[in-house]
């Protein structure tokens, strides 16, 4: 699995960076074979009355599938890459699942 970190409109503290790319490795590690690529964006938003608010977006490109894409918005990036990878690694949970459950064969209702 390959993780890109892009911070756009700003500089890239190196703790924010290596926080990301361990929050990332935590959130879809188990997942890594299935995974390609694993793409975070880190910024800030300013709304037309000056308020900042931070933003982080992830895309799970799978090796299957169509990849996941998830955008958080929260009071800081550290909040916001960590709840976006959460529902990132909730999402692909389920479609692990998913795939799992139609591979597996019904179960035989036939009397021995």
């Amino acid at each position: 699995m390959r993780i890109q970190v892009h911070f756009k409109g700003m500089a890239a503290p190196a703790d924010l960076l290596s926080y990301v790319q361990r929050r990332t490795l935590f959130a879809l590690g188990r997942y890594g074979q299935r995974i390609r690529a694993a793409h975070i964006s880190l910024g800030l938003l300013r709304d037309p009355q000056g308020h900042e608010e931070q933003y982080c977006d992830v895309q799970v490109d799978l090796l299957w599938g169509t990849p996941i894409v998830v955008h958080e918005q929260r009071i800081s990036l550290e909040a916001a890459a960590s709840a976006a990878l959460e529902r990132a690694e909730r999402t692909l949970a389920r479609r692990v699942d998913i795939s799992r459950a139609s591979r597996t064969p019904a179960p035989s209702t036939r009397a021995s």
